[in-house]
């Protein structure tokens, strides 16, 4: 409970500025435009047609992330070209996650050329340069240039 005894929802926004929430009391559906609210509120009040009033909490975000289970592989241009097998967790408009398959040498400003099928787009091999940006075990973050 927040704000008062009313529930808070956090939502993340989109690019399109339009969020979908159910109401915690009956889960009727809402599709509210929130883009006005960019800049200048983060928490916002709804009420239901059921009369509960609940709060959102509005995170506007650079970049939404989607979850992915795409397999690829990589080149790692910064350490003589030594490839290797991907699975893809986690796509942004700005980079991605992956894990490898088992141990591999990549560190954090490596240069790597990624190659996947992409499922939206009819299967059709996509081809990435990225950096990465962090390293965790098997878990690589990186970003697109």
């Amino acid at each position: 409970m927040a704000t008062g005894g009313m529930k808070l929802l956090t939502v993340p926004v989109p690019d399109t500025g339009l969020v979908v929430v159910r109401c915690p009391a009956c889960s009727r559906k809402h599709t509210l435009s929130v883009a006005r609210f960019k800049g200048k509120k983060e928490i916002i009040k709804v009420r239901c047609h059921c009369a509960e009033l609940f709060a959102l909490e509005l995170e506007f975000r650079k970049s939404v992330t989607t979850g992915a289970s795409y397999t690829g592989n990589f080149e790692n241009c910064s350490q003589g070209h030594v490839c290797g097998q991907i699975q893809i967790t986690a796509m942004t408009n700005q980079g991605m996650d992956f894990t490898t398959c088992g141990r591999s040498t990549i560190n954090k400003g490596d240069k790597l050329k990624i190659n996947f099928h992409d499922p939206e787009a009819g299967f059709k091999v996509k081809k990435k340069n990225v950096i990465v940006s962090a390293v965790h075990g098997t878990r690589i973050s990186c970003y697109f240039v």
